[in-house]
């Protein structure tokens, strides 16, 4: 056996393993890149809901009755301008 054929032949043992290996770095690639999206989505709810709460604290007068529900309402608004602003940068780091 010469030197080519030992090398074919460890390739060919060794490379279902290293494309499982690429197929799972990949994997965790794309997970990493969607749980930091979801990171920066939250950032955006939590600022949201925290200007919902001031709002109804100044603005209302309802400590805490009111800064419940105006919190949550921008909790909500904070995702979805999140989400928007998530996206809305993917796209143009993909083109």
């Amino acid at each position: 056996m010469n030197k080519n054929q030992a090398d074919a032949v460890a390739r060919a043992i060794l490379e279902p393993g290293i494309r499982a290996q690429e197929e799972a770095r990949c994997k965790r690639c794309e997970q990493e890149a969607i749980e930091a999206r979801r990171r920066q989505v939250s950032r955006f709810a939590v600022a949201g809901f925290g200007i919902g709460n001031a709002l109804a604290y100044f603005h209302l007068g309802h400590p805490l009755t009111a800064s419940i529900g105006i919190g949550s309402m921008g909790c909500l608004a904070g995702s979805m301008l999140g989400w928007l602003l998530v996206l809305w940068c993917g796209r143009s780091r993909a083109v």
